[in-house]
């Protein structure tokens, strides 16, 4: 069946080790527009911090991020849909988070905060930033507001640690709450509504466009791309990926160091 939709994900994945996209990969994703075959940028990464790459690529593709929880229609918008976890839920995770002092994110559909240090670097990202009208908020070590701003209209959760332990008695307090807990690396949890992942999100982007889950392409390479690669109909694990993720998947692509989506891409999409 012809792929009319290729989905993948951006660290480990599409990305070279360095975290670049290489004008190979560019080439062949514009190509697979020009053909009419939509992209999707498929990350636990937030809206505004995928969208770079779809202007940078100048793609008009359907966006999904989050993990699955958001899908927009194009980087410019509009929503098509999202999916908040409930308030006491996320005030519950937060409360594990904070007690472990695990340096975490609470990400909204216009902001994020920040807490127990920020991944981002204050010095290079201002603190309200607006471009084509569009405004996104960074907010650091301010849990007043990470409460009465965050909490009501949380995507997801995101923690970070380099303490194996720490990370164990995290996963396992968070197992009597109604929650997901994705993974794009050892050392980081991604909490997320139970039922929601890029797979459900996947889906949800086929429905609204008509489009088969057999015409589907996905590539991946870590736990959070699991549920995607399950079901799309043609799914690539990449060289690099974990085991679990290599089992998981139908085919197998040259390491994101190879660059392996575009050589799979130019392979069996563009021939």
């Amino acid at each position: 069946m012809k792929i009319r939709m290729v989905a993948m994900d951006m660290d480990g994945t599409l990305l070279l080790p360095d975290g670049t996209i290489s004008p190979r990969a560019a080439r062949a994703l514009v190509a697979c527009e020009e053909r009419g075959i939509r992209v999707i940028l498929a990350s636990g990464r937030s809206f505004f911090n995928i969208r770079t790459y779809y202007k940078q690529l100048g793609l008009k593709s359907p966006m999904l991020t989050e993990n699955g929880t958001r899908g927009d229609a194009s980087c410019m918008g509009p929503l098509l849909f999202d999916s908040c976890l409930p308030a006491e839920v996320t005030r519950a995770v937060l409360a594990i988070l904070r007690a472990e002092k695990m340096r975490l994110d609470v990400v909204t559909r216009e902001a994020m905060y920040e807490e127990f240090g920020a991944h981002s670097d204050p010095a290079k990202v201002e603190k309200i930033l607006e471009e084509d009208g569009i405004r996104y908020t960074f907010v650091w070590d301010q849990p007043q507001r990470t409460d009465a701003e965050g909490v009501p209209h949380a995507y997801r959760l995101y923690a970070v640690s380099q303490d194996v332990d720490k990370l164990a008695r995290v996963r396992a307090a968070l197992q009597a709450l109604p929650v997901d807990i994705a993974a794009s690396h050892w050392s980081n949890l991604e909490i997320i509504q139970p039922g929601v992942n890029k797979g459900t999100g996947l889906a949800r982007l086929t429905a609204h466009y008509g489009i088969e889950r057999e015409e589907v392409m996905a590539f991946g390479d870590h736990w959070n791309d699991a549920e995607m690669l399950e079901w799309a109909g043609e799914s690539f694990a990449m060289e690099n990926a974990i085991p679990e993720i290599r089992a998981r998947a139908k085919h197998i692509a040259p390491s994101n160091a190879e660059d392996g989506v575009a050589r799979t891409i130019e392979e069996f999409l563009l021939r």
